[in-house]
């Protein structure tokens, strides 16, 4: 029979998530440089990949959020945008010129390098999966650890 004093201890359940999301977050960057070598033109430079960090933030133990940073030139490649229009030209002779009646430019058509936003969300979603399937199993077994008394139950 279980004593009063075992019934009040609450069971410490462990969960290390900081150390599974700096290891994914590690990870990711890995990935990302690599799609970042897949579609590397001659003209971009080594700050982009070099500017890839993470930072893992925590509050009472827990994480709060995986910041992803880099430059933002990173996004306008990701996008196929940002190349061919001077701040502030919009509008002007020297805007209209290079472009044909769609607005397209006439000599350099960009197309997006979906180095980023491919890369990056389908590592999303594997560690929502793998997340998931690791907690998942071991919060049972922590469960059932804590639960080594015997209880009888009796009508």
């Amino acid at each position: 029979m279980m004593e009063d004093s075992q019934l009040d201890t609450p069971a410490d359940i462990q969960l290390s998530t900081e150390q599974f999301f700096t290891d994914w977050a590690a990870y990711t960057v890995q990935r990302l440089r690599g799609a970042l070598d897949k579609y590397r033109r001659p003209t971009w430079t080594d700050s982009l990949y070099n500017s890839l960090v993470t930072e893992v933030s925590q509050s009472g133990g827990n994480v709060d959020a995986v910041i992803l940073k880099f430059l933002q030139y990173g996004r306008f490649i990701d996008m196929g945008v940002g190349r061919g229009v001077p701040i502030g030209a919009a509008g002007s002779g020297q805007f209209s010129a290079a472009r044909n009646a769609k607005g397209q430019l006439k000599s350099y058509r960009r197309k997006p390098e979906h180095w980023y936003s491919k890369t990056y969300f389908a590592e999303v979603q594997k560690v929502k999966e793998l997340y998931q399937e690791a907690f998942s199993n071991s919060i049972p077994v922590q469960i059932k650890e804590a639960l080594t008394a015997q209880i009888n139950i009796s009508a």
